[in-house]
C-alpha cells in the first residue's frame, strides 16, 4: 500500500464527525484488522448474555414505538411556559441544597451487574462499573463495547432502559418537577449516550495512534492507564467521560423550545440536576465535578492525550499537554453524532411490562433457527441496502434486520409471508 492509498484508507475510517461525513463503517473495521491483525483482541459476546434482556437497535423502532411511548410520554403538562415565572422557579430549585434522596436504582443495578458477569467488566465502557454511592456510575445506566474487543455486530453503544428510567426519575425529582418526566428521561439518555460516546473517542484517538506507528496503543497503553488513572492518579477516564457528556447536554438541550428564556431554564434546571448527581457518584467517575467548565476540561484532556501517548509508546519524545491545541480534531468520535445506540431492557422489568415489549418482538436466534428448519435456507452477509439475506435451496432471498438480537413481530411475520410460509407466527415458532 503506498503514500496515497494509506492516506485515502485512514481518511475511511476515521471520518471527521465535525465536518459531518457520516461515520465509521463496519468494513473499515475489518480492514483495519487485515492490515494491522495485532491491535486487536476480538471476540464475539457469550450466546447466553442476552437471555435475560430484549435487545434492540434504536433504529429498528419505528416513530410511534412502544419504549418512548413509555419513557417519553407526550401527556404531561409543562409547569414551566410562563417566561415570567422563571426567576421564581429558578430561585427555588437553584438557590436552596437538594433534600431529596435519591431514587432507587436497584433495578438497572441488578440488570448491569448481570450483564457484568457474562460479558466482563475489565475494558472501558463495560457495564456494571463501580458502586458504593447514592448514584450508581454511569457505565450502570449505559455501557460500550469497544470495536478493539468485540465483533463488528457487538460493538457499539448499549442504553439500558431501566438505566433511563431511574436517572430521568432523580432529575425529574431533583428539579422539582419543573422538567417534566419525559424531559427529564430525555436529558438522563443523553447523559448516558454522550458517556459511553467518549469511550468511543477515546478509543478513536488510539487508533489513530495506532494506525501511525503501527503497534498496539488501545489494549495496552491507554488500558493500562484506564486502570491507573492519570495526572498522578488524580484524574480518570471516567470522569472525563460525565464532563464530556455534560457539555454535550449543555450545548445540545432543548432545543425544541423556541421560547429562548424557557429553553435556557430549562437548561439550567438539567444543568443543576447533573452536577449533583456527578457529586453523588462513586469515584472515579465524581471526579468530573472538577471539570464541569471548558478550560479545566480542555487542559486535562490535553494532558490525557500526552500521558495515553507516552504510556503507549514511552519511545517518544515528551511534550508539554498544551501542544495538543494543533490537533483539533484528534479527540473526535468515530460515531455519527447522535446516533446509533442499542437499547437493553430486562425482560423481567416493569418497563418491559409497561411498554409491551414481549408484545412486539422476539429473539432472532430461535426465530432464524425455526427457520432454517423449516425452509431449509440459510442467513447471508451480502451487499448493497440489504447486507443480510435469508436465501433458501430453491433461490428465494428475503432481507433480514441487520442489527440487534431481536426481531420485531409484524418483520417475522412478514418474513415468512415472502417466503412463502403460511400461518401465523406463533405456531410458526411451535412446529
Amino acid at each position: 500500500m503506498d503514500f496515497v492509498q494509506r492516506c485515502s484508507f485512514i481518511w475511511r475510517i476515521f471520518v471527521n464527525e465535525e465536518l459531518g461525513e457520516g461515520k465509521m463503517k463496519p468494513k473499515n473495521i475489518d480492514a483495519l484488522q487485515d492490515h494491522l491483525p495485532d491491535v486487536f483482541n476480538r471476540k464475539s459476546l457469550p450466546e447466553d448474555w442476552d437471555d435475560d434482556v430484549i435487545v434492540i437497535p434504536v433504529d429498528q423502532l419505528d416513530d410511534d414505538n412502544p419504549i418512548d411511548e413509555t419513557l417519553y410520554p407526550d401527556f404531561e403538562d409543562d409547569p414551566l411556559t410562563d417566561p415570567s415565572q422563571i426567576p421564581e422557579i429558578l430561585d427555588g430549585v437553584l438557590s436552596y441544597p437538594d433534600d431529596f434522596p435519591p431514587v432507587s436504582y436497584d433495578e438497572v443495578s441488578g440488570v448491569a451487574d448481570d450483564l457484568r458477569g457474562k460479558i466482563g467488566g475489565d475494558f472501558p465502557g463495560s457495564p456494571g462499573g463501580l458502586v458504593g454511592a447514592p448514584v450508581p456510575s454511569t457505565d450502570t445506566l449505559g455501557f460500550y463495547l469497544p470495536w478493539h474487543e468485540f465483533n463488528t455486530d457487538d460493538w457499539g453503544i448499549y442504553v439500558i432502559g431501566e438505566g433511563i428510567d431511574s436517572l430521568g426519575k432523580d432529575i425529574h425529582q431533583i428539579t422539582r418537577g419543573y422538567l417534566t418526566l419525559s424531559q427529564s428521561c430525555r436529558i438522563a439518555k443523553g447523559f448516558i449516550f454522550h458517556h459511553e460516546a467518549f469511550h468511543n473517542v477515546v478509543e478513536t484517538f488510539a487508533a489513530q495512534t495506532e494506525i501511525s506507528h503501527r503497534t498496539p496503543c488501545y489494549i495496552s497503553g491507554f488500558r493500562k492507564l484506564y486502570k491507573t488513572g492519570f495526572a498522578k492518579g488524580l484524574m480518570h477516564e471516567e470522569g472525563m467521560a460525565n464532563a464530556y457528556s455534560y457539555a454535550k447536554i449543555d450545548t445540545g438541550a432543548f432545543k425544541n423550545i423556541k421560547d429562548l428564556s424557557i429553553r435556557r431554564a430549562k437548561k439550567q434546571l438539567a444543568l443543576h440536576a447533573l452536577r449533583i448527581i456527578i457529586q453523588r457518584s462513586p469515584p472515579p467517575y465524581d471526579t468530573a465535578a472538577k471539570l464541569l467548565k471548558r478550560a479545566p476540561f480542555k487542559k486535562t484532556r490535553n494532558q490525557f492525550q500526552e500521558e495515553a501517548l507516552q504510556t503507549s509508546l514511552p519511545s517518544l519524545i515528551g511534550l508539554p499537554p498544551d501542544a495538543w491545541e494543533v490537533a483539533l480534531f484528534s479527540m473526535s468520535p468515530s460515531l455519527r453524532r447522535n446516533g446509533h445506540f442499542t437499547y437493553v431492557i430486562s425482560r423481567n422489568s416493569k418497563l418491559a411490562h409497561r411498554s409491551k415489549l414481549s408484545v412486539f418482538y422476539l429473539k432472532r436466534r430461535p426465530f432464524l433457527k425455526q427457520l432454517g428448519k423449516v425452509t431449509g435456507g440459510q442467513e447471508i452477509t451480502a451487499g448493497g441496502k440489504h447486507p443480510r439475506k435469508w436465501v433458501t435451496p430453491g433461490g428465494w432471498k428475503v432481507p433480514l434486520p441487520y442489527h440487534g438480537k431481536e426481531i420485531a413481530r409484524g418483520t417475522a411475520q412478514k418474513i415468512l409471508k415472502d417466503l412463502g410460509v403460511s400461518g401465523r407466527l406463533d405456531d410458526f415458532m411451535n412446529l
